[in-house]
C-alpha cells in the first residue's frame, strides 16, 4: 500500500483536538541511494503524552524520493519500511 496525496493530508492534518495530549518526534533513519538515482529513507515517528512523556505510540515509515534541482520532485510513503523495501525490490 503506497500512501497518496489525499492519505498523506489526512494523515498530517488530523483535528488538533486528537493530538493536543500528544507531543510528536521524527527521527531520521536510513537514506540510502538507488541505482537510478532515487533515495531511500525511513522515519519513526514517535507520539508522547504530554502530561508525562511517555511513549503513546511509535510508527516507522518508509519512502522512495528523487532529488531534482535540490527538491525532493517525487516521493512515494510506505507505511511501513517492509512494504517500503518490498517497493525498492519490484522497481
Amino acid at each position: 500500500m503506497v500512501l497518496g496525496r489525499d492519505e498523506l493530508l489526512q494523515m498530517w492534518s488530523e483535528p488538533e483536538e486528537e493530538r493536543e495530549h500528544l507531543t510528536t518526534e521524527f527521527e531520521l533513519g536510513e537514506v540510502d541511494p538507488l541505482p537510478d538515482g532515487r533515495y531511500f529513507s525511513t522515519t519513526r515517528e514517535i507520539n508522547r503524552w504530554r502530561e508525562s512523556g511517555e511513549i503513546a505510540a511509535t510508527t516507522e515509515r518508509a519512502a522512495i524520493w528523487r532529488l531534482r534541482e535540490e527538491k525532493i520532485d517525487e516521493i512515494s510513503v510506505f507505511p511501513t519500511v517492509e512494504v517500503g523495501k518490498a517497493a525498492v525490490l519490484q522497481s
